[in-house]
């Protein structure tokens, strides 16, 4: 990939996008991710970074490129609203927690309350009726400005 992007650069190749971003199969994807309220679609792991690098050097060679920007925003706020929701929901002791088809950047987003919740659940194993809301105040607070960060990579 670096070196298609290097090459790209300098003029000196196209770049083919790979099957999962034809706009088709990521619309595919968005209605999937819809559909599945509690469960992710299979993407690459790192899509988000791929898309990204690709949208803002090979953007000419992609066929209906501002669409699959759109697209791609929205499966990231879908996927990130079910993360959210997912948090919310944590009540009690919690041993693990199963994350299928999160992607790496989306784990990233959400690394900073996760390691605050979880020490807090550890630390106060004891108590019963234990409620996360003042840390998804501080969570939602920060998701904030990790998704302006996170959205500005599809901007121009």
């Amino acid at each position: 990939l670096w070196l298609a992007l290097q090459l790209r650069k300098e003029g000196k190749c196209g770049i083919m996008p790979p099957e999962w971003m034809d706009l088709d199969n990521l619309q595919a994807k968005e209605n999937e991710e819809r559909e599945q309220e509690e469960n992710f679609t299979e993407l690459p792991y790192h899509y988000e970074e791929i898309a990204s690098l690709l949208l803002k050097t090979a953007q000419s060679d992609m066929k209906d490129s501002r669409k699959v920007k759109t697209t791609l925003k929205n499966i990231s706020d879908l996927r990130s609203s079910k993360i959210k929701q997912g948090l919310r929901t944590i009540k009690g002791k919690i041993d693990f927690i199963k994350l299928n088809n999160v992607a790496a950047m989306e784990l990233y987003s959400m690394r900073g309350f996760s390691v605050k919740t979880l020490s807090a659940f550890k630390s106060i194993s004891q108590a019963t009726n234990y409620e996360p809301s003042q840390q998804m105040a501080t969570y939602e607070a920060s998701q904030s400005q990790s998704q302006t960060q996170a959205s500005s990579q599809y901007d121009d």
